[in-house]
């Protein structure tokens, strides 16, 4: 479940791929986004979907000018099974216009934009390979915690063009890591 937990909360990054649709400033990128949808074949995820809890992420741009993220998500394998993870990431365009990050521990993603208005939403389609496994999710960020109905009915109808059924159709409940989301540095 953590993979795709590190996976949704670094959707977000794909947005920049959308350039010809939006602006080049990077910068209108920036600031805090809330992941409040997925679409998934993950048996894990969608057997603990109503466990589901809703990701703040906030992005900025460094001094290289690409982009960075910085996550608060659950880390299920604390003692006691509580408590959240920061994780601090930055990820390079590629040449077909997706942004990649590989991690030192042998995890590639690979993030496309599907539609997003470069302003309210983003639906994204992420991609995670790992050891020779590769897993595909769809997910929405948006920068209020609580999707707007046109932004849940455009993510349900893209994820049902994508393959997913409703069932694997997911609109998190609840804020995830709260508190330490607020605690994350200003974009």
């Amino acid at each position: 479940m953590n993979v795709w937990l590190v996976g949704l909360g670094l959707a977000l990054l794909c947005t920049v791929s959308a350039e010809s649709e939006c602006s080049e400033d990077l910068n209108q990128w920036t600031g805090k986004w809330y992941v409040t949808a997925v679409a998934s074949n993950c048996e894990h995820m969608l057997k603990h979907k109503d466990k589901i809890k809703i990701l703040t992420n906030n992005v900025s741009v460094n001094e290289d000018g690409k982009l960075q993220i910085n996550a608060n998500f659950p880390n299920h394998h604390r003692k006691g099974g509580h408590g959240c993870k920061k994780i601090e990431i930055v990820f390079e365009k590629l040449a077909d216009g997706t942004y990649s990050h590989t991690s030192d521990r042998n995890f590639t993603k690979k993030m496309e934009v599907v539609s997003t208005d470069c302003k309210t939403y983003i639906i994204a389609h992420v991609q995670i390979k790992r050891n020779e496994k590769t897993s595909e999710s769809l997910m929405m960020q948006t920068k209020e915690p609580e999707p707007s109905p046109e932004h849940q009915e455009k993510f349900s109808k893209i994820a049902e063009n994508e393959g997913y059924t409703k069932e694997k159709i997911i609109f998190p409940k609840g804020m995830a890591c709260e508190n330490e989301a607020e605690e994350m540095p200003a974009a």
